[in-house]
């Protein structure tokens, strides 16, 4: 009898296993998002841009535009083959905004969908109203990808919610200023999100979010210095989603590949995953299930397109090659050709005046205005005497000073902020303080300050310095005490040191450091709030946090404040 028992216990619990796994499986939604797909008409030659180097057809900017059909058109192709329900795209879906390029775009998704059956929703992104097309041209354009679809869409904007599955809606939120790069997030767009979670909340559905713009910050110093690619704090999003009970939140627009998560003081969890984009390095999409346990997120790098999908003639042998079997390959090249055509962008007079006005203000803008010129020309040398035809080279400067600059493949500053820029790119950055080139980049533009005041009078040096060393002191420490007493050791001029360090952090901090330990790629995120902190847990952590603010004061910091000279 208890044999019997034994066993018709051991079969109910089976069985019991067995119907909570099958009811988890038919809870779970599998998806794919992806973002800033910047299609442009594929033209039937390649344009060489670049005579005589390998990657001769790169354009200017970090997206591949001439092969951005084929790529797509590859993205969906795997769609396909893949067992998502549905696709969510987070705008910048063309790359110029032409009446041209949406309506190929918004054809080729019609098709897609005609074809597999499988229901793509979009929103759209700043590029998508480069050419200014009205909104509601934009909603026509796009009917059959969300529009269509629709529970209710914003009069004045491309916003709109749609339902995905039984239990499952999209909040599809514009968040567009139309025709620039800044957010558009009005009062108006914030009371009709509101009334929207409102009615899903009363139908029992469960709501997800797709946007262009960030609304946490995914980059260390992202608001002021990337304010453009991020929806003003003040506007407080991550709170409006936690209360209108959304938990994920799917955005592009900045390129980079990152997951950041969010927890109120009460305890309520948020989630944002920023994808990077599909046409450029390193065309990457992600492959979601969505399950009553939480989300799991893939990652997907494509590694080839159908040779019939671009353009017709202009590649050589080695980039067909590349492009149809080697696309990682292809497109870290040529965003490296891009990258030093753009250089301007990056470490310019405008960029540089844009970060100094945000860290230092107009004092430390009006110090460095002097110098300028002769910084830039510096820094634009080769960094090592190897690398230089005419024996002039950043190196050789450092050595007149007893620096000595760590060795790497670098020729120039450019190799160096890309390495940093495909780290942001590529995602799960989080480059050690001690990387050589990390170290190098802090060391090149220490030595490019310091020829650039060389030959200014004393009494003028005197006053930069004074003034740079003023405005940098309340936001100096970010990075000096884990970069500077690592790179510029020995280094004795105390205002030359701080102002070459602020110079240095914000290009450090943006491209090569995360801004927390969540993975970036693949990851599970759990659909649960944490529990609120009691005051015991509280106290620990800000004990925790003290006492390891002051061992890494003690050990980073001790060569750069121990010879900092007493000011008058």
């Amino acid at each position: 009898m208890k044999r019997l028992v034994s066993i018709l216990l051991c079969a109910l619990l089976l069985i019991g296993c067995l119907t909570t796994a099958i009811s988890a499986a038919g809870d779970s939604v599998p998806f794919i998002v992806a973002t800033d797909l910047h299609y442009s008409s594929p033209p039937q030659e390649v344009t060489v841009n670049h005579p005589g180097v390998k990657y001769y057809c790169a354009g200017d900017e970090s997206t591949l535009t001439s092969e951005s059909n084929a790529i797509i058109r590859q993205f969906l192709r795997e769609a396909a083959a893949s067992d998502a329900r549905f696709l969510l795209l987070c705008g910048d879906l063309t790359n110029k905004g032409t009446r041209r390029q949406h309506t190929e775009m918004a054809q080729i998704l019609r098709e897609f969908t005609a074809q597999y059956g499988k229901q793509v929703f979009v929103i759209d992104g700043n590029h998508d109203f480069y050419d200014r097309i009205p909104v509601e041209d934009f909603r026509d354009i796009y009917h059959a990808s969300g529009y269509d679809q629709a529970l209710e869409i914003d009069e004045t904007t491309c916003s709109y919610t749609a339902d995905l599955t039984d239990s499952l809606r999209l909040l599809a939120l514009d968040t567009c200023e139309h025709g620039a790069g800044k957010d558009g997030i009005t009062p108006e767009l914030l009371a009709w999100a509101q009334r929207q979670a409102e009615r899903a909340k009363k139908d029992g559905k469960r709501l997800i979010a797709i946007t262009h713009h960030n609304c946490l910050e995914h980059i260390p110093m992202q608001s002021k210095l990337m304010s453009d690619f991020i929806i003003d704090p003040a506007k407080d999003m991550k709170t409006h989603f936690l209360d209108w009970g959304v938990r994920y939140v799917f955005s592009g627009h900045t390129h980079a590949h990152d997951i950041k998560d969010y927890t109120d003081k009460s305890g309520r969890k948020m989630y944002e995953i920023l994808t990077t984009s599909l046409s450029g390095y390193p065309c990457a999409y992600r492959t979601l299930t969505l399950s009553t346990e939480g989300l799991d997120v893939k990652t997907v790098m494509l590694q080839g397109v159908d040779r019939a999908d671009l353009p017709q003639s202009g590649y050589t042998d080695e980039l067909l090659t590349e492009l149809t079997g080697d696309l990682q390959t292809y497109a870290k090249g040529s965003f490296r050709q891009a990258f030093g055509v753009r250089k301007e962008q990056f470490f310019g007079a405008g960029s540089m005046r844009r970060i100094l006005a945000r860290l230092g203000g107009e004092k430390l803008q009006g110090a460095f205005d002097l110098v300028f010129p002769a910084f830039a020309a510096n820094l634009a040398l080769p960094i090592y005497a190897k690398d230089a035809a005419d024996g002039e080279s950043l190196e050789r400067i450092a050595n007149e000073i007893g620096l000595h600059f760590r060795q790497t493949d670098d020729r120039d500053v450019t190799d160096t902020l890309y390495f940093f820029a495909t780290i942001l790119f590529y995602g799960d950055g989080d480059t050690s303080y001690n990387d050589d080139r990390i170290v190098l980049f802090t060391q090149c533009v220490y030595t490019a300050l310091y020829a650039a005041l060389r030959d200014v009078s004393a009494e003028k040096r005197a006053a930069i310095l004074s003034d740079a060393g003023t405005a940098a002191s309340a936001v100096l420490p970010y990075t000096a005490a884990r970069v500077g007493s690592i790179a510029l050791e020995g280094m004795s001029d105390d205002a030359l040191l701080e102002t070459a360090l602020l110079i240095a952090s914000p290009f450090i901090e943006l491209f090569s450091k995360d801004n927390d330990d969540l993975p970036d790629g693949d990851v599970f995120l759990p659909d649960r709030d944490d529990a609120p902190e009691t005051f015991a847990q509280k106290f620990l952590r800000i004990l925790r946090f003290a006492w390891n603010l002051l061992i890494r004061y003690i050990t980073d910091s001790r060569t750069i404040w121990s010879r900092r000279p007493a000011r008058g």
